[in-house]
């Protein structure tokens, strides 16, 4: 991703911006919960949390083509929310055994969740980006919640903005008593209907970052690396490899893994033809291989590459965050993950799905009670892997 990279340990100057902001944030919602707590016609204000209904209501969809078509989009995204859920503890079992199990070199450089704390962990000029796409992604992901409720006969009674310590979001509200009859073959498709949404964002973003590519470029270069010994500097636009044309940093790293450069033992001379100030040349890079390498130990040769965008850098940043940020919202909703707070729970998509599936087997308490005790012991897990790092 354009202007990614990572920095190792929590140094002192993020230490005291972590706490700065923390200690803005205790400030604004003790202001805010103190002159506005409690619930003030449409608005409603929570410890850390506002919710803003919009006083909208819409009736269920006429049976026809349209309905059975966004039943269908339901159901598909029930598939997807369940390959989005096994991809999420996938990931995150394997960085819990990365993290506390595996030798420490092996975790070294490992981010792991790193949480969106503005000036922090993203730059401010980041965390513009992240806000437009969160946005984006929030207002369809609902928009298919409503749609689908809609398709299968339910009446939205209402939808509106939230405000989550600094994070926007959206939401729709069915008709609660309805929800709560309709037989599960109605419930599911509207619980996975969002996942689903962010999930074809992400497809269609991840093609469009692809298409706006326009080359790969050195970003940063490792004192007394091979490439910079070799005179490799930023700025440089990598045109091939070993004659093989580049067009973006996703082909230098499959050209130079299919070289076996992740293999620290293995020797290798790397031809780079670049561009540098308009003129064309070629740097040989010479990567000696160390027999003594350790366990987990990557070979690299020390450069920091991003992609160029058409039309510019920024559009690139904006559909990158635009596609992580949708894949991650539909990976993270698709986990049964529980937020208890102070007047209520909140409830990830796929805490929803797993109390409907398990409900028929142990009733409706008892499902409530797994899915909640399933639910905090998946945010624990996932708080116990968070790492505050700056990454933009």
């Amino acid at each position: 991703m354009p202007g990614l990279g990572t920095v190792s340990g929590v140094e002192w100057g993020l230490d005291r911006g972590l706490l700065a902001f923390a200690a803005i944030l205790v400030v604004f919602w003790t202001i805010v919960y103190s002159l506005f707590r409690g619930k003030r016609g449409r608005v409603e204000v929570h410890p850390g949390y506002i919710i803003a209904r919009a006083g909208i209501s819409l009736d269920p969809m006429p049976e026809g083509r349209k309905a059975r078509l966004f039943r269908l989009y339901g159901w598909a995204s029930f598939v997807i929310l369940i390959a989005s859920a096994v991809l999420f503890y996938y990931y995150t079992i394997d960085l819990f055994l990365l993290r506390y199990i595996k030798p420490p070199e092996c975790s070294a450089g490992v981010a792991g969740f790193v949480p969106f704390i503005p000036g922090v962990t993203m730059s401010w000029q980041a965390t513009i980006y992240i806000l437009l796409a969160l946005g984006v992604a929030a207002f369809f992901h609902e928009l298919a919640h409503a749609y689908v409720a809609r398709a299968v006969g339910l009446k939205i009674r209402d939808a509106g903005i939230a405000f989550f310590l600094f994070i926007p979001g959206a939401f729709v509200e069915p008709d609660e008593e309805e929800l709560n009859r309709a037989e599960k073959r109605r419930k599911i498709p509207v619980y996975s209907a969002g996942v689903g949404a962010n999930a074809v964002i992400a497809v269609i973003a991840l093609l469009l970052a692809g298409a706006l590519v326009a080359g790969a470029v050195i970003t940063g270069v490792d004192p007394g690396s091979p490439a910079s010994e070799a005179g490799l500097k930023p700025g440089m636009e990598i045109l091939a490899i070993n004659g093989t044309p580049v067009r973006s940093v996703g082909d230098v790293l499959n050209i130079l893994g299919g070289m076996g450069l992740p293999d620290p033992t293995k020797t290798l001379t790397i031809d780079f033809e670049v561009r540098y100030n308009g003129e064309v040349t070629h740097v040989i890079v010479h990567r000696e291989g160390n027999p003594n390498a350790k366990p987990c130990e990557r070979g690299r040769i020390g450069i920091t590459l991003e992609n160029e965008y058409w039309p510019s850098r920024e559009v690139g940043v904006f559909v990158n965050l635009l596609f992580i940020i949708n894949l991650s919202l539909a990976i993270v909703n698709a986990a049964p993950l529980v937020l208890p707070l102070p007047g209520g729970s909140i409830l990830a998509d796929g805490a929803y799905i797993l109390k409907e599936l398990v409900e028929p087997l142990l009733g409706e308490k008892k499902a409530m009670a797994l899915t909640v005790a399933v639910g905090v012991g998946t945010l624990l897990l996932v708080l116990s892997l968070l790492s505050f790092q700056r990454i933009m």
